[in-house]
């Protein structure tokens, strides 16, 4: 769920109508960014978190960036379609995601061509090092 809705942001500035649906969709996720930014805190929720060798791999407009779950974590702690979530530890892709949908083995993002691919193997198990994904726990107003 995201910091403030379009919807909750078109009643804060004072805009009725559809008109500027397209841009407050596409700026919202950037302030959500700066703030965290700028506190130094993602607000994550530490009780609901996963950690481990994950894979992520990038996609594109169709498949869209996911992230594996063998175990089905994610499906059975509650992650659901548009959450937040924060992505801690490995090499890159560390950062702010908001989820498309949630299957039994698997994560799908919203966003596409953003994650950078970071697979594990049997041979080389620390190959992206520990990798945390905890839900994002927003302050409520």
């Amino acid at each position: 769920m995201a910091l403030v809705t379009v919807e909750e942001a078109k009643t804060i500035l004072g805009i009725t109508g559809t008109t500027y649906d397209t841009q407050l969709t596409y700026f919202l996720p950037l302030v959500e960014k700066d703030i965290v930014s700028y506190l130094g805190h993602a607000f994550q929720d530490k009780y609901v978190a996963r950690e481990g060798s994950l894979d992520m791999y990038r996609g594109d407009s169709d498949t869209h960036d996911y992230i594996t779950d063998d175990d089905g974590y994610f499906a059975t702690k509650g992650f659901l379609a548009g959450m937040d979530i924060a992505i801690e530890g490995g090499y890159s892709n560390v950062g702010l995601y908001t989820i498309e949908s949630v299957a039994s083995t698997k994560i799908i993002l919203t966003e596409y061509e953003r994650l950078i691919t970071q697979v594990h193997d049997a041979d080389n198990v620390n190959h992206i090092g520990q990798i945390e994904v905890s839900r994002v726990k927003w302050p409520t107003r």
